[in-house]
């Protein structure tokens, strides 16, 4: 299983547009493992690598200038074509579980930036936010409100989903 969410940005005129991915592992050993990926057309770093705390480079992330003259150059778009098809592998061909909190978004400005459109409805894809609100109905007695069908998340309007903050104050140890 990996856990996933994105960032967008946009500019005066433009549609959202994607600007980094976070990835999250949890090992056997149980040391999480994160990274961050820049996806950002004019950005002035290409990628950033959180490691894991027992590693040195905990403190500070890893990163590749690159300037703007550098946009386009070979190395550029190797990175820009290799992060698309890993992208695409993820999310349309692996049999991973992806996990994430509000997701839908995340996954329409992926397929946006893959190119390839994402079921949101496969069940590959948890939504920590929609087992959530399910598990906070079911504990005030309003389990009916919700069902275990593939089309809950749609059942569900927006605007009753609790947000991470909520979730967070709920869930606390």
């Amino acid at each position: 299983m990996i856990a996933f969410d994105s960032e967008w940005y946009t500019t005066t005129g433009s549609d959202p547009r994607l600007s980094t991915i976070q990835f999250g592992i949890l090992q056997h050993d149980g040391i999480p493992h994160a990274w961050v990926v820049d996806l950002k057309q004019h950005s002035n770093t290409i990628t950033h690598s959180i490691n894991d705390s027992t590693t040195p480079q905990a403190t500070g992330a890893a990163s590749k200038a690159v300037g703007d003259e550098d946009l386009h150059s070979e190395e550029h778009c190797e990175y820009s074509t290799a992060i698309r098809q890993m992208l695409k592998w993820l999310f349309l061909e692996s049999d991973i579980n992806l996990i994430g909190f509000a997701c839908h978004h995340d996954l329409n400005m992926i397929s946006s930036y893959i190119g390839e459109e994402i079921s949101v409805s496969s069940t590959r894809f948890v939504d920590m936010q929609v087992i959530a609100a399910n598990e906070m109905m079911a504990a005030q007695n309003n389990a009916d409100c919700v069902d275990d069908d593939a089309d809950y998340l749609h059942k569900i309007s927006s605007s009753s989903l609790p947000g991470l903050k909520s979730c967070c104050s709920y869930f606390q140890v």
